[in-house]
Formats: structure tokens, C-alpha cells, sequence
């Protein structure tokens, strides 16, 4: 990385991306833990360049891997034959000093082979153990059961030991405590269901049939009644009695009954009952305050005046 990174035509193009700019943050992190490790500081020594699979996401979360397969298309990085990624071209920007230090650790011809699967660790490290880090974690798991066997079985055999010293120290207390008695002990008579069951019976639970509760039954208020039998269209008893509540504190209920009478017995109210509207919207609208207007007289009563 130089003063003309900025017009690199690979970052110029990533950064024309709408997550180019993350991918970029990514790819430095990255290469300041490459080059860190590639001088034999700590972690992966292998080979140079090398990304692990699980770096990204310890950087950027869970859009590492978003990140990683952006820098692969815009050819920052490789995919890598074993896992993870490479850098490309890493290694053609260390300086002499860098690559020195790197190849003391780094050997072309290494006949020895993986623990795990017996690859052949042709380009690893001389005292390379595995061929990638999948095998590394395998072996592990490996270790860790057969540790967990081991373990598993020592303690089962403290539990046989422990229970056999238990039992020779009861009946030697036993034996000593028989031999100062003069008379036999009686045996013991066995206790069986049936004794247990008269010794000490249980009590039997009865449930006590259950009592269902009254329900509170809604008794009307009469004016209520009288306004529910007059209206033309009795549907929606529920909306129509609370909303019958708030227009008793609007008018008198002997008003809204009479206006309910009238509209029961206007001649313009349609007979169709799917026009009446019901109770409870004729008592929100406060339609008892309507004035019924007179029916129309025919065309031909002029004659008559």
C-alpha cells in the first residue's frame, strides 16, 4: 500500500460499489494480519498471504463473508485450494528483508504428511503438523473425545473401588457387632404391600362436583325496552343498548321513543329493511332530533283548491 492506492483501478472500481468501502477497510485489516503473521509472530506461517476462513467475520461480523466474495470479484483476493482466501500478489510486495526472514520458516521440499488425512505437506513449514485448518480442528475434536474416554473410565473405576471398600467395611461392622450379642437376632419380617397398605393406609381424595357459576343475566331498563320494541329493524342488541346509554344523557328516553314511533310509522321510510339503519347508528346520529316532513301530495290536488 503507497501514496497511489487511491488510483488503483481495482480499489476505483470497488469503490464504486454501494459496500466497496467496507470491502476496502476489510482488506486492510486483513493484510496488516498477513503481513504480521507471515513474520512468524504468531498464527498461521503456512503460506503467505493466507486469509482464514473465519478472519472476516471476526472483523466485519456477519457481513465478513459478504465482503470477502466482493474483494474476490474485484480480484483483491484468490480463493484458496485448501480454505479461505489469498491475497493476491502478496508476496511480490515484501522487501528483501521481509522474504528473508519469511523463508527460514518456509521449505519447497517436505516429504512429511498431514496427521489428520495424510496429505503430503509439499510447500509447508518444517514443522508443520496439518494440511489446513479443518484438519487441525478435526484432530482436536479427536483428542478431546478420547481425553473424555479416558477420563470416563477412571472415574468408573474409582466408583467400583469406592463400592467395594464400603461394602467389606459394612459387613465387617456387621460381624462385630453379632459377636457381642449372646440371643440371635430375629429376622427382620418383610414388609410387603399389603402390611405397608394396613400400617399406614392413605386417605382417599374425592374431587367435589363441580358447582357451574350463575351468570349475571342483563336485565334492560324498561324505557329500553319500549324503545327496542318501536324501532322498525330490532337487530344488534349489544351496540344498540350502549349506545342507547349515552343518548339518555343527550335527551329524555320518552323522546327518543316517540321519534322511533314516527320513524316506525312514517309512510316516506322505506319497507325495505336492508335501508333501515340499525338501532345503535339511528341513536349515534342522534336521529330522534329529525323533524318528519310531510308526504307529498299528488299532482293532480291543485284541482281540488
Amino acid at each position: 500500500m503507497d501514496d497511489a492506492f487511491d488510483d488503483n483501478p481495482k480499489i476505483v472500481a470497488l469503490l464504486a460499489d454501494e459496500e466497496g468501502l467496507a470491502a476496502i477497510g476489510l482488506w486492510t485489516v486483513c493484510l496488516s494480519w498477513a503481513h504480521r503473521n507471515s513474520r512468524g509472530n504468531r498464527g498461521n506461517r503456512d503460506r503467505l498471504g493466507h486469509v482464514p476462513s473465519g478472519l472476516p467475520r471476526r472483523f466485519s461480523g456477519t457481513a465478513g463473508r459478504h465482503l470477502a466474495d466482493l474483494l474476490v470479484l474485484y480480484k483483491l483476493w484468490e480463493l484458496d485450494d485448501i480454505e479461505g482466501w489469498m491475497i493476491h500478489d502478496f508476496d511480490k510486495y515484501l522487501s528483501p528483508e521481509e522474504a528473508a526472514k519469511v523463508s527460514r520458516h518456509v521449505t519447497d521440499n517436505v516429504t512429511a504428511t498431514c496427521n489428520n488425512c495424510d496429505t503430503e505437506l509439499l510447500g509447508r513449514r518444517s514443522d508443520a503438523r496439518y494440511c489446513s485448518m479443518a484438519c487441525r480442528k478435526a484432530a482436536n475434536r479427536q483428542k478431546q473425545m478420547l481425553a473424555a474416554q479416558r477420563l470416563e473410565v477412571t472415574q468408573l473405576d474409582v466408583r467400583v473401588t469406592d463400592h467395594a471398600t464400603d461394602s467389606r467395611d459394612t459387613k465387617r461392622d456387621a460381624v462385630t457387632a453379632m459377636s457381642h450379642l449372646s440371643v440371635p437376632p430375629e429376622p427382620e419380617p418383610k414388609r410387603t404391600t399389603t402390611n405397608l397398605a394396613k400400617a399406614s393406609p392413605e386417605p382417599i381424595l374425592i374431587e367435589a362436583p363441580k358447582i357451574p357459576k350463575p351468570r349475571n343475566r342483563i336485565v334492560d331498563d324498561p324505557d329500553f325496552v319500549a324503545f327496542w320494541s318501536a324501532y322498525p329493524r330490532p337487530v344488534g342488541k349489544g351496540s344498540a343498548r350502549m349506545a342507547w346509554a349515552r343518548a339518555i344523557k343527550k335527551t329524555e328516553p320518552k323522546m327518543i321513543i316517540e321519534a322511533a314511533q314516527r320513524y316506525r310509522d312514517s309512510p316516506r321510510r322505506s319497507q325495505d329493511l336492508k335501508y333501515v339503519p340499525h338501532p345503535a347508528r339511528w341513536l349515534n346520529d342522534e336521529r330522534w332530533a329529525d323533524e318528519d316532513p310531510l308526504p307529498q301530495q299528488d299532482s293532480d290536488d291543485w284541482w281540488d283548491h
